[in-house]
């Protein structure tokens, strides 16, 4: 288990959006994930108790930075549809995750708006702040694919905590993940749909790993 805070600062212009996060946790039994997926094992009567907690990492304080960078294309018309690409790079380092990143959006639609690309439940980098340009009209529907490659150098959860003595696997140096999407975005209201597949992170992983997810929110200026 791990439970962490995570303070982030984004920054961006036409062309280009900066994140910066740093987070703060506690991994092992203070956590509390035990509980959690006990508790939620509990709320569905067909669910097996959860097994394997008794070898979970140790308890031990963690600290990570994160810094990416996106970049952002001239959108081009291709039969009254709009078109952009999303070059990103970034980094991870800390004694939960080191590691270097790359990825690539595309996306096409009608409407596109002045963001960064899909919002992403992956380690709050949120990248739907948008530049100081005005958008012009309040709605959005777009598709998009992204691949991405991650340089991975150590990973706690895989090589095990940094400060003491745990169980640990053997870990694949590099992963790659393939997402597409749908995204809808209405004034102040985003509603994301997406679906990945990821390599395996595991020497012995049998296959890749597949998930989808769903994010929706709202913005709003102070």
């Amino acid at each position: 288990g791990h439970l962490s805070l995570t303070f982030s600062f984004q920054r961006a212009d036409d062309q280009m959006h900066d994140h910066f996060g740093f987070q703060l946790g506690i991994t092992g039994h203070p956590s509390g994930a035990e509980t959690v997926q006990g508790w939620i094992h509990n709320t569905f009567p067909d669910e097996d108790d959860p097994l394997g907690w008794d070898t979970q990492i140790p308890a031990e304080p963690t600290i990570n930075f994160a810094y990416t960078r996106t970049w952002k294309s001239k959108p081009a018309d291709i039969g009254g549809l709009q078109m952009e690409l999303l070059p990103e790079l970034g980094f991870d380092v800390g004694s939960v995750l080191i590691d270097a990143r790359s990825a690539m959006t595309l996306r096409i639609g009608k409407n596109l708006p002045s963001d960064f690309g899909p919002a992403s439940l992956r380690g709050h980098r949120d990248h739907t702040v948008r530049t100081n340009e005005a958008s012009e009209s309040n709605w959005s529907l777009y598709a998009y694919t992204r691949l991405g490659v991650d340089l991975i150098a150590r990973d706690m959860f895989i090589d095990g905590t940094a400060f003491s003595s745990s169980r640990s696997a053997q870990r694949e140096p590099l992963v790659g993940t393939f997402t597409f999407g749908v995204v809808l975005q209405y004034e102040s209201f985003y509603l994301g749909l997406s679906q990945s597949t990821r390599t395996e992170r595991l020497d012995l992983q049998p296959d890749n790993q597949a998930f989808g997810s769903i994010v929706f929110g709202t913005s709003f200026a102070w």
